[in-house]
């Protein structure tokens, strides 16, 4: 989210708006959410923008909560301490060691005034911690700066001004750990279970004393980084640390804190050029068994360690490397631009470069794996830390060894003509991966998917810079054109958000001036925002779907008779049915004009849709519909069904096959029918033809039924439309064709065996105890 937020300031517009009000409706959405229920839950919420890196937001939410009258003072004690967590948690994602200093200096301060205020609050010796943190945190930045090649000449001071703060720090971890040593003893060995307060505090306390060794290791460590690599002190401290670390593994074995230990073990290991030692520890800790979320984290570091062991001159295994990285990313969209994230890629562009100028890779693969290698390196290049300068190095490297001149275009016709050359490409490469998706050849999809996605990084990077070189000079049609393609590229490499924000500038800023580009602009934003709900978790759908809503909401108003509007409809209506939101569904299917091809689905859509809510209603126990919309619901259902049926089987010819959707809705219709005492309204829709129900769900005989329900001819769906059948005979009294259909339907449940067989009459007894409830609950 930081980086995007940055990136949007360039847009030369108020774009940060937009991004305000994604925030507003996250919040309120929140809000909302918990009001008849709870308390606001504002340290819940907060913490659940950091765990998401949405550090921006974090801190405008501080900002509201500070000025709100209605947030309780316990929370306002503490926001200077939580601005500071924040602003630490931040400074690994800024872009540059002096903006990162300077988010740590503001975070030490947020820090020393909480100290100051609240000197007796139970969070104080935590912020003492925070503050230790923050000195090893600006150690890192000095050891970064002092092992880049353009700082040599200043690398002794950048060491020493780290060990100054490195002993600082440790003297306040020493500090914690005496104190919490002591809270920790003082519980004793032995606490009744009943004493599930004191039991909770106990764990708490040898929590923080756990991690108070685990940060004097760290310091030693970290301290052995200030020297020069290979000297004898950087191998005297890693040893030191190596032993430190093992004790705490030795003790919390089992414990985060424990495995934590084992990984930096394994680390002191790897820099002491054990690789054998190190790749075990690391093997060992990818096989812990657990799913949880710290575990997770803690095994994508030692993913990271591994693969610079495999890296190493020793192993040279750079194509292992490339496919473990490769699936990492994969796999951790979200943390791709985290610490972690970064040092993988950063693997990963190094096995690329050394394996594409290995003598025995083939011409074709060379330049493929250049190409990926500059990808990840620019994407490395635009974040601080440790691969800041040297991804910058690999930039210049690969570009003399691609042929290709190191700067970039000067103005924005080049940049913005260059990016446009090479759509071109994205264009055969898409071609060229649906064909190996056909064929199935793993390794051709990786080789095609690994280029693709470099062409489309660097085509993303030039259309970025000719944003940056626009002048008055240049028309506007070109540079929303420059928006959309860069949108369009965010959206081909899944950056959701990213789409959708720049999607939905492109159109606010075309409206008046080409509102065609901002039809296109708002379609793809849509795109984005879709894209979004289908990877995020579940508990964060919700929100999303509500940005999607107000996105496809402009578009049907400000352009109602369009194809895109009539697709935004079609989308909303089936993602709301797929996240079970029925009437939702329905009020968006039923919007979809009579003028366009999809009027037909779109019309048995609605009818099923709000057939469903109906259904949900009756067997949902505290169900808080009424009888006049559980009757509602029930007409709208039958209207639209039969609406869709009249037009889907206008100019259908009678000798094509029956399309399964309209199947569907006879046999629903046919339901509907039966429940309303229209029994040969219902025997009508089932055996008429052309395309009757009867006749699609038919097979060959001797041949086996489909073992997919969602097929019209499966044993599922048959004996559900023939219990129909049978029902409506045995309704209008026509006992000879009921005792046809009751054949019939012990046919089909027969073919599954005597259990299928009585689970059919047992459903079809329970449909009608069912039927009785709901016209009681109507009132019938």
């Amino acid at each position: 989210m930081t980086h995007c937020w940055h990136f949007c300031t360039k847009l030369k517009g108020s774009i940060s708006t937009i991004l305000m009000g994604i925030f507003c409706v996250l919040i309120l959405n929140v809000i909302c959410i918990n009001s008849t229920t709870a308390a606001e839950p504002y340290l819940k919420f907060l913490e659940g923008l950091r765990e998401r890196q949405y550090y921006d937001t974090a801190m405008v939410y501080l900002q509201t909560l500070e000025e709100r009258p209605d947030v309780p003072q316990d929370i306002k004690q503490i926001l200077p301490y939580e601005r500071a967590l924040t602003l630490l948690a931040s400074s690994a994602y800024v872009q540059s060691p002096e903006a990162q200093t300077e988010q740590l200096d503001q975070a030490q301060a947020f820090l020393e005034k909480f100290l100051k205020d609240t000197p007796q609050h139970e969070l104080a010796a935590r912020a003492n911690t925070e503050l230790a943190n923050i000195m090893l945190g600006k150690a890192r930045v000095l050891i970064w700066q002092s092992q880049s090649p353009s700082n040599i000449e200043n690398r002794a001071k950048f060491q020493q001004d780290a060990r100054a703060l490195i002993t600082s720090g440790r003297a306040i971890y020493q500090k914690a750990l005496d104190s919490y040593k002591m809270l920790w003893e003082s519980f004793g060995v032995f606490i009744p279970e009943d004493e599930k307060e004191k039991r909770a505090q106990r764990e708490t306390a040898e929590g923080l004393y756990m991690r108070a060794q685990l940060d004097l290791a760290t310091c030693t460590y970290e301290e052995a980084q200030t020297y020069d690599k290979g000297s004898e002190k950087f191998l005297e401290l890693l040893r030191k640390a190596s032993l430190e670390f093992e004790d705490v593994h030795t003790k919390y074995r089992s414990q985060y804190a424990g495995l934590f230990a084992r990984t930096m073990q394994g680390k002191c290991f790897e820099e002491q050029d054990d690789i054998r030692k190190a790749i075990g520890i690391y093997d060992e800790l990818l096989g812990h068994p657990g799913n949880s979320a710290g575990l997770k984290r803690l095994q994508s570091q030692v993913r990271h360690f591994r693969l610079i062991c495999l890296n190493h001159e020793t192993r040279k295994d750079y194509q292992l490397v490339i496919m473990e990285a490769d699936e990492w990313l994969k796999a951790n969209r979200a943390f791709s631009r985290s610490t972690t994230g970064l040092g993988i890629r950063w693997e990963m562009a190094q096995a690329q470069e050394k394996l594409a100028m290995d003598r025995t890779t083939v011409e074709s693969d060379k330049t493929r794996l250049l190409r990926q290698a500059l990808e990840n390196a620019r994407e490395i290049n635009k974040y601080a830390g440790p691969y800041k300068d040297v991804s910058n190095s690999m930039i210049q490297r690969v570009l003399v060894a691609l042929d290709r001149e190191p700067g970039d275009p000067k103005d924005f016709d080049s940049a913005f003509g260059t990016a446009n050359s090479l759509l071109e490409q994205i264009g055969k490469l898409r071609e060229q991966l649906k064909a190996a998706e056909k064929t199935g050849n793993k390794e051709e999809i990786a080789k095609v998917e690994g280029e693709l996605q470099a062409v489309l990084s660097e085509t993303e990077r030039l259309y970025r810079l000719a944003l940056n070189l626009v002048t008055p000079a240049v028309d506007i049609s070109q540079i929303n054109a420059t928006r959309y393609r860069l949108a369009y590229m965010f959206y081909l490499q899944r950056k959701s958000f990213e789409t959708a924000v720049v999607g939905d500038y492109v159109a606010s800023r075309a409206m008046n001036s080409d509102p065609t580009m901002a039809l296109d602009g708002a379609y793809l934003a849509m795109a984005g925002l879709m894209q979004a709900v289908n990877d995020a978790p579940k508990d964060q759908k919700k929100a999303i779907l509500n940005m999607m809503v107000e996105t496809c909401e402009g578009i049907a108003t400000n352009w109602p008779n369009s194809d895109r509007a009539t697709d935004a409809r079609m989308e909303m209506g089936r993602i709301y049915r797929l996240y079970e939101e029925p009437l939702e569904a329905a009020k968006w299917y039923s919007q979809v004009p009579d003028t366009v091809p999809q009027y037909a689905t779109a019309q048995l859509e609605a009818g099923q849709a709000y057939w469903n809510a109906y259904l949900n209603a009756i067997v949902k126990e505290n169900s808080e519909a009424t009888p006049q919309e559980l009757k509602e619901w029930q007409n709208q259902a039958a209207k639209f069904l039969a609406s869709g049926i009249a037009e889907r089987q206008k100019g259908l010819p009678e000798n094509r096959e029956s399309p399964p959707e309209l199947i569907r809705a006879k046999v629903s219709l046919s339901q509907i029918e039966i429940m309303r005492g229209n029994d040969a309204k219902a025997v009508e829709y089932l055996t008429v033809e052309p395309h009757s129900v009867v006749k699609a769900v038919a097979v060959e005989e001797g041949k086996p039924r489909p073992k997919e329900e969602s097929n019209v001819k499966s044993t599922t769906f048959a004996s559900f439309a023939f219990q129909q059948l049978l029902r409506a005979y045995i309704g209008t009294k026509q006992l000879d064709k009921a005792e046809e259909a009751r054949s019939q339907l012990e046919k089909v449940a027969g073919q599954s065996g005597g259990e299928a067989l009585t689970a059919v009459y047992v459903e079809l007894g329970r449909e009608l105890q069912n039927e009785l409830e709901r016209l009681r609950k109507q009132g019938d």
